[in-house]
């Protein structure tokens, strides 16, 4: 019996991957914008910069997948000393030597 994080597929993938499909097939984009009915071009471009993300991350090994979430976790705190770095003017070919 297969899990719901072995399915590679989700229906949520559908509006997407149609859209990537036609964006394929007929190479124009506002057609595809418009068919979707996403009210923007950016709206549309980040919709299937999503699905692409989706889809292809579950294709990834278990191992690269773990890696991409411990960085995924400490981004948090890299972004918090990067403003500290910032607002206190040290130059960032310095950083690497203060981490």
């Amino acid at each position: 019996m297969r899990t719901v994080s072995q399915v590679p597929y989700d229906l949520a993938l559908l509006r997407p991957g149609g859209a990537t499909y036609l964006l394929h097939q007929f190479e124009d984009a506002e057609l595809v914008r418009r068919r979707g009915r996403w009210l923007s071009t950016r709206v549309f471009e980040i919709y299937l910069q999503e699905a692409a993300v989706i889809t292809h991350t579950a294709r990834l090994s278990p191992l690269v997948q773990q890696k991409i979430s411990q960085l995924v976790a400490i981004y948090p705190e890299v972004h918090q000393k990067a403003i500290f770095f910032l607002r206190n003017s040290i130059p960032p070919a310095a950083w690497p030597k203060l981490w």
